[in-house]
C-alpha cells in the first residue's frame, strides 16, 4: 500500500479513537474516579430477577461501566494493556479484583462475555416465566389480554437475547481498535505540538530577521554570497 494512504488511514483510526473517547468516557462530574471496578459476576445481582426491563436496564448502565473503566484506564496512562501470556492464570489475571487492573482487550473482553452469559441466564428464566404464564392462560375465557401481553414480553425477551450479543460483539471490536489507535493519537497529538512549537518559533526569529536592515553600512554589495 502506497506510504501516503498509510498516513491517511493512520489518521482517521486516530479521529475514531478520539470519537469514542468522546462517546464512552463518562464526565468527571458524574464519576469520582475511585469507585472498585464493576464485579461482572455479581452486577445483576441489584435488578429484580422477575422484571426483564429491569434487568436490561441493570445489565447495560453495567456493561457500559466495564468498558469506560477500561477507557479511562487507558486514557489515564500506564494501563497494564499486556494480555497475560500462557504462564499466567488467565482467569486470575483478568480478575476485576486484580490491581492493576488489566484492561488489555482479552481481559475486557472476558469480563464482558462472563457478565453477557450471567446476563443471557437470567433472561432465560424470564423466558421460562413468561412461556409458563402463556401456557396457564391460553384458551381460557377472557384473558386474550394477558396472552397477547405475555406474548409480546417474549418476542422482545429473544430480540433482546440477539442483539445484546452483536452489541457485546461491535463494542469489543471497537474496544480493540481503541486500544491500538489511541497510542498512535497520542503520538500524533506530541508530534503536532512540536510543529506549533516550531512553527512559533520560527516566527519569533523571522520577526527578528525583519528589523535588519536591508543594506548593511559599508557593505560593498547587498547580495549574499
Amino acid at each position: 500500500m502506497n506510504k501516503k494512504y498509510k498516513i491517511i488511514i493512520a489518521g482517521l483510526i486516530a479521529i475514531g479513537a478520539i470519537a469514542l473517547i468522546m462517546f464512552f468516557i463518562p464526565n468527571k462530574a458524574q464519576t469520582s474516579g475511585n469507585e472498585p471496578p464493576i464485579d461482572p459476576l455479581t452486577a445483576l445481582d441489584v435488578a429484580d430477577q422477575k422484571s426483564f426491563d429491569s434487568l436490561k436496564e441493570v445489565y447495560h448502565e453495567s456493561m457500559n461501566t466495564l468498558f469506560n473503566e477500561a477507557f479511562s484506564r487507558i486514557t489515564a496512562g500506564n494501563a497494564l494493556t499486556k494480555a497475560p501470556d500462557e504462564t499466567d492464570t488467565k482467569d486470575e489475571a483478568c480478575l476485576p479484583t486484580k490491581e492493576p487492573l488489566n484492561v488489555s482487550t482479552y481481559c475486557v473482553a472476558v469480563r464482558a462475555a462472563k457478565l453477557y452469559m450471567d446476563y443471557q441466564v437470567r433472561l432465560e428464566y424470564v423466558k421460562g416465566s413468561i412461556d409458563i404464564g402463556l401456557f396457564n392462560n391460553s384458551g381460557v375465557v377472557g384473558q386474550d389480554g394477558i396472552v397477547a401481553d405475555l406474548a409480546a414480553k417474549g418476542k422482545a425477551v429473544l430480540k433482546e437475547i440477539e442483539d445484546s450479543k452483536k452489541a457485546l460483539d461491535v463494542t469489543v471490536n471497537a474496544y480493540k481498535e481503541f486500544q491500538y489507535a489511541y497510542p498512535m493519537h497520542k503520538a500524533y497529538e506530541k508530534t503536532f505540538n512540536l510543529l506549533v512549537k516550531y512553527r512559533d518559533l520560527l516566527g519569533e526569529i523571522r520577526g527578528q530577521v525583519e528589523v535588519f536592515p536591508s543594506k548593511f553600512i559599508d557593505a560593498t554589495t547587498s547580495k549574499c554570497e
